[in-house]
């Protein structure tokens, strides 16, 4: 049993690592994979960071002893900075208590009877706003689109005067969180720091918009949507107790944020993965004409669309929206012929895993066909996992899956996009989710 990974040393107590993840997180991740191996040890001063890249890792972390494994303390105080107890932050109890109330919203039959309407409705009603020969923002508007159709589907609330608003805190929290994550020592909320009043300015807006929402299901008891589930919901399993008004805040702001922010980023990299290929994107054009033909899309479309499925998983794949996973040993551990001390942190890269050459041949090429039904079945387990793993993975995942190519084929149904010239190229900005470094600029084209 070796006491300790390998990785590589540094002079100046990890100062230079710290610095080097700051400048180009993406590009160190993968250096550190490809010198030192699948676990790399990075000593920052007295703690220990472990970089996992390798799928097995991932099942070890999140599958088979993912209740050794827990989330950073580091992570549950600035996420719950934003999102309070909500499920992306809350363990052990809580966690399991929150997760049995909430799982009920997202039910494969309530995901198919009622969501996908929504979503094609939400989707409809934004782009009508669209004039062929206008020149978007495709991120600005998958953005608004999710937003919109998180908001109707939980809360029951049209967002439209609103989504602006909601939209740039949530860009803000995205760009400050990332950075707080940065620093060496988290610096308290109530600083008058320029980041820090930005930062309260941009919860003080989710929160206003949140709150308004939970009155308005008090007031109301005929609404049934997920604020409503929570608001009434009781642990049947557990002391039958409810939530309190907090509670439901934390996880109402968690499903708002959780539910189209990530998705939206996954939306903006696969349409432009799509539209920088000429023959794929007349494929899946072709093929959302000929599943709906004249029809508004919905659910039974989507068996015939495989390729713009696959596409979309493609673009999660070479894009993970969530391209950093931090844990932190519970305990001290026994790992992969490595002794880990309790609090060790380890990072899980689903950027690094996922390009990995090891587990996806040319992974720096779009390459649909990966995903193919037959295909999907040889790719290495674990090594594709934008939801994460195990009982924690995202509780979204089928609700997302659906969601996502309901947006393409209603907006393939009604127009034709074209990348412009200074969006052919466009960079990698990893914040709390992998963001377009640059805009992606694209013009309405009617469809006939």
């Amino acid at each position: 049993m070796q006491t300790a990974p390998p990785g590589p040393k540094s002079k100046s107590f990890g100062l230079d690592f710290l610095n080097q993840f700051k400048i180009d997180p993406l590009g160190t991740s993968t250096r550190l994979r490809d010198d030192f191996g699948d676990i790399v040890l990075l000593k920052f001063g007295p703690a220990d960071w472990v970089m996992c890249n390798h799928p097995d890792a991932v099942k070890e972390i999140f599958v088979t002893n993912w209740r050794k494994f827990g989330k950073t303390d580091r992570f549950k105080q600035l996420i719950g900075s934003v999102d309070g107890q909500g499920l992306v932050v809350s363990e052990g109890d809580l966690w399991r208590k929150q997760r049995r109330i909430i799982q009920p919203s997202f039910s494969h039959e309530l995901i198919i009877k009622e969501h996908a309407a929504s979503i094609v409705r939400e989707t409809t009603q934004h782009i009508s706003n669209w004039k062929p020969g206008t020149i978007l923002n495709l991120h600005d508007e998958m953005t608004a689109i999710t937003l919109k159709i998180a908001a109707r589907i939980f809360f029951d609330v049209d967002a439209t005067s609103e989504a602006k608003d909601l939209a740039d805190s949530v860009s803000t929290l995205s760009r400050i969180l990332y950075q707080e994550f940065s620093e060496l020592v988290p610096l308290p909320d109530w600083l008058p720091f320029p980041s820090k009043i930005e930062k309260r300015k941009a919860i003080a807006t989710l929160d206003k918009f949140i709150y308004g929402v939970i009155e308005k299901h008090k007031k109301d008891p005929e609404l049934h949507t997920v604020v409503s589930m929570l608001l009434n919901a009781r642990d049947t399993e557990g002391d039958g107790s409810g939530m309190s008004e907090v509670q439901v805040r934390d996880e109402a702001i968690t499903l708002f944020n959780a539910g189209h922010d990530t998705t939206a980023t996954a939306l903006a990299w696969s349409f432009y993965l799509i539209l920088r290929d000429d023959q794929i994107c007349e494929k899946v054009n072709a093929e959302i004409d000929a599943a709906c033909r004249n029809n508004k899309p919905n659910v039974g479309c989507l068996p015939l669309v495989p390729l713009t499925v696959q596409c979309i998983k493609e673009a999660m794949r070479m894009y993970a929206p969530v391209w950093m996973i931090p844990r932190q040993c519970n305990e001290n551990v026994e790992f992969f012929g490595y002794h880990l001390k309790k609090g060790t942190q380890l990072n899980v890269s689903p950027y690094v895993i996922q390009r990995d050459p090891r587990f996806f041949e040319n992974p720096d090429q779009f390459l649909p066909d990966r995903f193919s039904a037959e295909n999907e079945k040889s790719i290495y387990p674990n090594a594709f996992f934008p939801f994460g793993a195990g009982p924690r993975s995202c509780i979204g995942r089928e609700f997302s899956m659906m969601e996502m190519p309901l947006i393409v084929a209603t907006i393939s149904q009604q127009f034709r996009l074209d990348l412009e010239a200074d969006s052919k190229n466009i960079g990698m900005n990893p914040l709390v989710s992998l963001e377009p470094k640059e805009p992606i600029h694209f013009r309405v084209k009617a469809k006939h």
